[in-house]
């Protein structure tokens, strides 16, 4: 791995709770190291293509990116944009045995207010 895709996985491993989009990681990673913002999209597309992070897609928004390799899926706040891991048990037994298929691959994304944003909008 090169030490510019070694730098980027870091960033993204570091701020894992954040789901950072490119440009984002642009900022981070720019700030202590000489890097251009076409190399964070290649690289990003690296080391999803090579599976060492997730890309989380949300309609309408810029393509986030996830360390988190587990199985989870996402809760995003309609708020404030923030996306969450979440744990959805059970859903691809549930999914097989009630369709009668076999899940290969797939991706959920629930959509929420956040706490954050439920306390504050309470105040």
């Amino acid at each position: 791995m090169t030490k510019q895709r070694q730098i980027i996985l870091d960033c993204i491993r570091e701020n894992c709770c954040r789901h950072l989009s490119a440009i984002e990681i642009f900022d981070l990673v720019r700030a202590e190291h000489k890097i251009s913002l076409a190399t964070v999209y290649n690289s990003l597309n690296y080391l999803v293509d090579n599976g060492h992070i997730l890309r989380v897609q949300i309609a309408g928004e810029p393509d986030r990116f996830d360390g988190n390799l587990h199985a989870h899926h996402h809760a995003i706040c309609d708020v404030c944009g923030s996306v969450i891991d979440v744990n959805v048990p059970g859903i691809i037994a549930s999914v097989e045995d009630n369709y009668g298929v076999k899940v290969t691959n797939f991706s959920l994304n629930l959509h929420c207010i956040c706490k954050n944003c439920q306390n504050t909008n309470a105040r």
